[in-house]
């Protein structure tokens, strides 16, 4: 996804296959046109329900072995669910100068579960030669008994550090360079029904390039100014009830996750983080819907600050730029409604509220941050697939600050 903030130009291409895929949900068609409709999964079917095919998630192989025989025997053959879908964006910022680079991304089934796999490739360079390339492969096994979520990020990208804290002043902003490697991972099992459980990894090398004399960094002290690396591993649990991974329209999400960040794991900084978010969809009447989300996010304070709970970007609270505000802890509370349009287009309204503090408690005490914005949805395949081209305008109150964010999935 990409974040092209305050634009005096930005011009994006949508181009895809013409091999489309279906919706999540796994459906069948007739081997010929004289053979009626099959046992297929329903459009909305739960496959973890105790009326779904997968009632006993303890004997996987059984139950998809008599999924394909009965399919075999009604004459159905799976639908190629395959494709793929490239954005090239060019865009100018202040920072960057020009920007040129593209999104492409390969969305496949492996075993006709309810969600896709997918592997999105993102890479973006400057006239200031600044270079940006991601890797972010989200692959489901055994009718999603099993999910593997994994990214790879390569950036030497400019950033703007506005300080720590919930009252950091934007005339304060300081410009800086940063360059980094970073290889995230989050591996996951279902325990039974909906409920996941596995492990997460974070590391991360990291060197700042910073210009100034007399900014930030050179009148206060701040953790992880010399950069470093960082390293983690530690539980994760989730719960998902969603009907898809990548446009959901009803369900939960639940995720709560610790990261420890310790020598053992190869970090030169000690401290844990604790992360949970809460999403909900809700939907209302002719292919309109609610989207709600909650998150909380905390660091011990030997974090650096770079790794620090903070508020905006293209997906929390869009408005702000990223980092805009960050402390210790941070807790986000965001709504957004998403409505057809015609033809392919849909378009959304959202807002958000969220504040930052050094604990859970101080943070009730410092200033909410609003914001809000709309946005336009391209549906990439037929009018029934649910992968969206997201545009989205976010600004926040009393300020003339706003972001223009392009991405190919939804914000949550």
């Amino acid at each position: 996804m990409m974040f092209l903030g305050r634009l005096p130009l930005a011009l994006v291409f949508l181009v895809s296959n013409s091999a489309a895929y279906q919706p999540s949900t796994a459906r069948a068609q007739p081997a010929s046109d004289n053979e009626g409709p099959g046992p297929g999964t329903p459009k909305n079917a739960n496959p973890n329900s105790s009326t779904g095919s997968q009632a006993n998630p303890s004997a996987p192989s059984t139950l998809n072995q008599e999924r394909d025989d009965a399919k075999a025997g009604a004459g159905l053959v799976p639908v190629d669910r395959s494709g793929w879908i490239a954005v090239p964006v060019v865009g100018y910022t202040p920072e960057t100068n020009l920007q040129l680079g593209g999104l492409v991304i390969y969305f496949f089934d492996l075993d006709h579960g309810r969600n896709l796999s997918s592997i999105p490739v993102l890479a973006i360079a400057t006239l200031n030669e600044q270079l940006r390339l991601e890797l972010r492969p989200e692959v489901f096994l055994d009718d999603n008994n099993y999910r593997l979520w994994t990214r790879f990020d390569l950036q030497r990208y400019p950033d703007v550090f506005f300080g720590v804290g919930s009252d950091t002043r934007a005339e304060d902003k300081e410009p800086y360079q940063r360059s980094f490697l970073r290889a995230q991972g989050n591996f996951r099992r279902r325990i039974v029904g909906d409920l996941h459980g596995g492990l997460m990894s974070d590391h991360m090398l990291l060197d700042l390039d910073v210009h100034r004399s007399d900014g930030l960094f050179a009148t206060n002290e701040y953790v992880g100014e010399p950069g470093g690396t960082s390293g983690a591993v530690g539980p994760t649990l989730a719960y998902d009830s969603r009907d898809h991974n990548h446009y959901p329209t009803r369900g939960l999400l639940i995720e709560a996750s610790v990261a420890p960040y310790t020598r053992l794991f190869g970090s030169d900084y000690s401290f844990v983080s604790v992360a949970f978010d809460a999403r909900g969809y809700i939907p209302t009447y002719s292919g309109q819907l609610i989207a709600l989300r909650y998150a909380l996010d905390a660091t011990g304070r030997g974090a650096p600050f770079y790794l620090l709970p903070q508020l905006g970007g293209p997906d929390v609270l869009r408005g702000y730029f990223r980092g805009r505000y960050r402390d210790t802890t941070a807790e986000v509370l965001e709504a957004e409604y998403r409505a057809q349009l015609f033809w392919r287009m849909s378009g959304v309204l959202f807002s958000g509220v969220g504040h930052v503090g050094p604990s859970y408690g101080a943070m009730w005490g410092s200033s909410l941050r609003p914001a809000f914005g709309t946005g336009l949805r391209y549906n990439m395949k037929k009018p029934d697939d649910i992968v969206n081209f997201r545009v989205d305008f976010g600004m926040w109150p009393w300020t003339s600050d706003f972001g223009l964010y392009v991405a190919a999935v939804e914000a949550f």
